[in-house]
């Protein structure tokens, strides 16, 4: 089992190494959106097309999550009216659809209002999700992403010096006191705390984060039980930039995740737990290769990847009070046009204890394309 370990290891780390390409990315860098308004935009339409194509292949072979392949594609056809310099007005669709089915699986209107002053954002309606919160994928699914793209509620930004700060509630059920179904919604808060200036050499962040599930409603037809499960994350992480050819950046993040069930009437099959996560990151321009190590005990993230669980979603008595994973991922990223990006990623799962080795493959293709379409003359009230 350790030979296997070793083997494993050792084979990452030499990717890691040798490994070189020509742009240094972050990690999901090509997933994220650009959440500030610019004021050079105002009293301008603009018609915005992003579409993502995407195949996730999980061939998973454990006793806690089944594997999987999801193949097809999203668009957002969207129009956007930057109304003065701090107001943004957007509307469209959300279109999801699988290869190997006729229909789409999601139709969902898309309409924000976003109101920036200064380095606070707020937004009403459809905000910016998934990967922008910037939470570990053991509590956060990079799946996500393709999955359940679209996050409508409330969230506030703030983009200061030493503090990037993300706080939201998406509300993905809405209840009337007639409905028999429970409501469904989760709060988040996604902190990054920066000890040294971003342009250093040595940069120092310590993320703390929180993400609470909440399941219920008091309507009197509703028969099933109130659930609250909170996962929260504290963590200290270096990113030392490499001043060579062929290696920008390696960093080291760690983190100590928390579960806790705060429901009336405990219906999952741990309570409480915890898990430590490290990760060692190399970013050689157009590559990001990581190497990582998880430990939990009596852990569970109810929108976290299924892959760091204990609790099995085959069969309930393959669930284990432990785990302990070595990880690998191997990301490749560039642009081929202005606007289009191209992806691929490698995932590497070791299970120490059961002696199991899982991986997943994914490839994807993201379009986002803006369009200028007119400016608008508009009534500036006096003063403003």
């Amino acid at each position: 089992m350790l030979y296997k370990a070793g083997i494993f290891f050792f084979i990452s780390m030499l990717i890691m190494i040798f490994t070189n390409s020509a742009t240094a990315q972050s990690y999901n860098s090509i997933y994220l959106s650009e959440t500030k308004i610019n004021p050079a935009d105002s009293n301008k339409v603009f018609f915005n097309f992003d579409n993502t194509n995407f195949i996730k292949n999980n061939e998973y072979f454990n006793k806690i999550v089944e594997g999987s392949t999801l193949i097809g594609l999203f668009a957002n056809p969207k129009f956007t009216y930057f109304l003065c310099k701090d107001i943004k007005i957007e509307g469209g669709a959300h279109l999801l659809k699988y290869s190997g089915l006729d229909e789409f699986s999601q139709i969902i209107p898309i309409f924000t209002f976003q109101y920036q002053h200064k380095d606070l954002s707020l937004l009403l309606g459809t905000i910016y999700g998934t990967q922008n919160h910037n939470l570990p994928d053991p509590v956060f699914s990079y799946e996500n992403y393709f999955t359940n793209n679209i996050e409508n509620g409330m969230q506030v930004l703030l983009n200061k010096t030493y503090l990037k700060s993300d706080n939201w509630l998406s509300w993905e059920q809405l209840i009337f006191p007639s409905d028999t179904l429970q409501e469904k919604l989760t709060f988040g808060s996604s902190n990054m705390f920066f000890l040294s200036d971003t342009s250093n050499n040595v940069i120092i962040t310590i993320p703390l984060q929180l993400l609470i599930n909440h399941t219920g409603g008091q309507s009197v037809n509703i028969n099933s039980n109130i659930q609250t499960l909170i996962n929260s994350d504290f963590g200290f992480n270096i990113k030392y930039k490499v001043l060579s050819k062929s290696i920008k950046s390696i960093e080291l993040n760690n983190y100590f995740i928390t579960f806790y069930n705060n429901s009336p009437i405990i219906d999952t099959y741990f309570d409480k737990g915890s898990a430590t996560y490290s990760q060692l990151i190399i970013n050689t321009n157009n590559l990001i290769s990581s190497v990582g190590y998880w430990h939990a005990k009596h852990f569970a993230a109810p929108l976290g990847n299924p892959m760091y669980q204990l609790v099995s979603q085959k069969n309930i008595l393959d669930t284990k009070p432990e785990k302990q994973l070595l990880t690998s991922k191997i990301i490749y990223q560039t642009s081929l046009y202005k606007g289009i990006d191209f992806g691929f990623r490698t995932e590497f799962f070791y299970d120490i204890i059961a002696g199991r080795f899982d991986y997943a493959l994914g490839l994807n293709i993201i379009v986002k394309q803006k369009f200028f379409l007119k400016k608008i003359k508009t009534y500036k009230p006096a003063g403003y």
